[in-house]
């Protein structure tokens, strides 16, 4: 059977467009369908065009189905559109908005859930019938989430933070890259960066405590900060493989340490393998009587 589905518009994140990826996703192998439209993204027209033929609408053509879906837009029905049974998708509950159109009580109507399908026929006394919207199975992704607290320089390492992202992204990867930093108009290539500016430590270490990795690339370091506070909260680093971190992270037990050349990334195992469950939290009291026994005069035992 031929089934026409009508819309004004669809332009991608909207509920109606959910609503039309997922039904034609469901249905399209029971319909010949054509999703007929007066403006269509051309992004969203190649997802659609997976499962329907996409037409934009034409006031001179002429059309014919069996099954015409035409989403309300106050009863508008195109002259030119002809079906042997139409039927009019309610996507709100018009009966609680303020809304001035009308509707025709010889038409079918078919709304997204039953409260909005109940509140017509009370409201305006129509044939409505409720069908809940398909819901397509989805397998997410893992999205990586990564924060950095550093100055966006060379010897930083900012060049191979916008490396880390290309790889990422050359490997199908979904990240969000936090920065704690000075504004650099080169983030702005990098949509995955959010720049965060500069922020006390507490909420820096709220965000470094809930991320997957934080992540220091520099040249050289005289002991990195954010990468010691990150291991006491139990959040794993990745790090160059420079002298200062070669104690603090053994590979695949705490983190990862990245060559400075940045090839051979084990992109995998960075991602399949998030290190958990590690402890890297020295005892502060051993750091204070390291620093009483050189106060005090034990320079032998420091």
């Amino acid at each position: 059977m031929r089934m026409i589905i009508y819309s004004a518009g669809l332009f991608g994140n909207t509920g109606l467009c959910t609503w039309m990826v997922n039904f034609l996703a469901n249905m399209h192998k029971d319909y010949q369908i054509t999703v007929l439209c007066q403006n269509m993204t051309e992004d969203f027209k190649n997802v659609l065009s997976k499962y329907a033929d996409c037409v934009i609408y034409d006031k001179q053509g002429y059309y014919d189905c069996d099954i015409l879906l035409h989403n309300y837009q106050d009863n508008a029905l195109k002259p030119n559109i002809h079906a042997r049974q139409t039927f009019i998708l309610l996507h709100c509950d018009y009966a609680k908005m303020s809304h001035s159109g009308a509707f025709d009580g010889h038409m079918r109507y078919i709304a997204v859930s039953e409260k909005a399908a109940e509140n017509m026929r009370k409201v305006y006394k129509i044939d409505c019938t409720a069908i809940e919207p398909f819901l397509v199975e989805h397998k997410p992704n893992k999205v990586l989430r990564l924060v950095s607290a550093t100055r966006l320089t060379k010897e930083k390492g900012f060049n191979r933070m916008q490396r880390l992202c290309e790889i990422l992204r050359a490997n199908n990867i979904r990240f969000q890259w936090l920065v704690f930093s000075e504004y650099s108009k080169q983030i702005a290539d990098f949509p995955e960066f959010i720049n965060m500016g500069k922020q006390s430590n507490d909420v820096v270490m709220d965000y470094m405590a809930d991320a997957d990795y934080v992540v220091q690339l520099s040249d050289h370091e005289g002991w990195g900060y954010s990468v010691h506070e990150a291991l006491s909260m139990g959040t794993p680093c990745l790090v160059t493989d420079i002298p200062v971190f070669r104690d603090a992270i053994v590979n695949g037990y705490n983190g990862y340490r990245l060559p400075l050349d940045m090839n051979n990334i084990p992109i995998g195992e960075i991602i399949c393998n998030i290190p958990k469950g590690f402890n890297n939290n020295t005892a502060q009291d051993v750091v204070k009587d390291k620093w009483k026994n050189i106060l005090e005069g034990g320079y032998g035992n420091a």
